[in-house]
């Protein structure tokens, strides 16, 4: 009974021996004790780190301003995945495997700066929509830091959004868009007026353009649920 109680444990003077055999490897430890009672708790100890662990010691805790941006992404990936579209998370990934990653997969967290995140936006080679775009996932990973208390100071809160200009609309004039219609087949006319109404309603939200046009084939506003 007590060799089973004091299995992998062996005595050699005074002092209790911890031994077994892992993974085809002989493992052996000094437990430096001499009561068999402390001898199997530290026995027992070790025996749970090499399950959990894959060695003897407790791997130890990773110090907080150590764990690197790369390592918050591993983690944040699989929960923010879940909460967005899959178009949404298709965007994201594509903004940090391009462009954020490469930058600070590697620098620990707390060491990015303001000004290092204002210097990466600056000078990506891409419009100030898209820039806003690629800072989106990257605030959400540090909001997520910050909520673990990895973070104590959230720099992304102090970054600003560029301002994206408003691209200049030139709707084709009511002449060009006869032009247009007098080389359609007449069978097919009517879905090209369709086409050209729609789109003069999303830009400018009236219908004033398009009267003649619309009197002329006989379409009612009403009917694209315009009264």
């Amino acid at each position: 009974m007590a060799k089973k109680k004091n299995k992998n444990l062996i005595k050699r003077g005074s002092t209790w021996h911890f031994r077994i055999q892992w993974q085809g490897q002989a493992l052996m430890r000094s437990l430096g004790v001499a009561k068999e009672t402390a001898a199997r708790d530290l026995r027992d100890q070790y025996m749970a780190n090499l399950r959990n662990y894959d060695q003897i010691d407790k791997p130890e805790k990773q110090v907080e301003e150590d764990i690197t941006f790369g390592e918050v992404v591993r983690k944040w990936v699989p929960i923010h995945k879940a909460e967005v579209k899959y178009t949404t998370w298709r965007d994201y990934r594509s903004a940090m495997n391009c462009y954020v990653l490469p930058r600070f997969k590697d620098r620990p967290i707390k060491d990015i700066s303001y000004m290092e995140i204002l210097e990466f936006r600056n000078n990506i080679e891409v419009s100030p929509k898209r820039a806003n775009n690629i800072m989106v996932p990257m605030k959400s990973v540090f909001d997520m830091a910050f909520r673990e208390g990895i973070l104590t100071d959230n720099v992304m809160r102090k970054i600003k959004r560029l301002r994206e200009e408003t691209p200049d609309i030139n709707p084709f004039p009511y002449s060009e868009i006869q032009e247009i219609l007098r080389f359609i087949d007449p069978w097919y006319q009517w879905y090209v007026v369709v086409a050209f109404f729609n789109c003069f309603i999303l830009l400018f939200g009236q219908i004033r353009f398009f009267n003649k046009i619309t009197k002329r084939f006989t379409i009612r506003p009403c009917l694209l649920g315009y009264p």
